[in-house]
């Protein structure tokens, strides 16, 4: 399985740089992860989390270990699908794997389904 969609690679083109709080605030609002954050996360979770590309190549290596043929993955706090893309690059000798991605923004929902619609194979 090729990914054409790279989440982990925030200098690629397609991928907007994170420059949200960039400039002062006049009043500092709640964050929420809405539109203008799923827009830029690749960029945001790379730069606030430390071997991020580390972590979820790992969470591939081990559903590998021990995710059975039928087996369901959830990925909760999916945001993009990073950790199901990852999972699902290490899965591909299996026939049969069931992924289930939650999140509480619709907006990162809405992204999500639209990526793995396009780099997850049918199973």
């Amino acid at each position: 399985m090729s990914h054409s969609t790279d989440l982990n690679t925030a200098s690629s083109p397609s991928i907007p740089r994170d420059a949200i709080f960039a400039t002062p605030l006049d009043k500092l609002a709640s964050f929420s992860f809405d539109e203008q954050v799923a827009s830029v996360f690749p960029d945001m979770i790379k730069r606030s989390i430390p071997g991020y590309s580390h972590i979820l190549g790992m969470t591939g290596v081990i559903a590998k270990r021990y995710v059975p043929e039928g087996g369901r993955i959830y990925d909760l706090g999916a945001s993009l699908g990073a950790t199901t893309l990852s999972v699902a690059q290490q899965l591909e000798h299996l026939e049969k794997v069931e992924f289930v991605t939650v999140d509480t923004s619709a907006a990162m929902t809405e992204r999500c389904a639209g990526i793995l619609a396009k780099n997850l194979p049918k199973r």
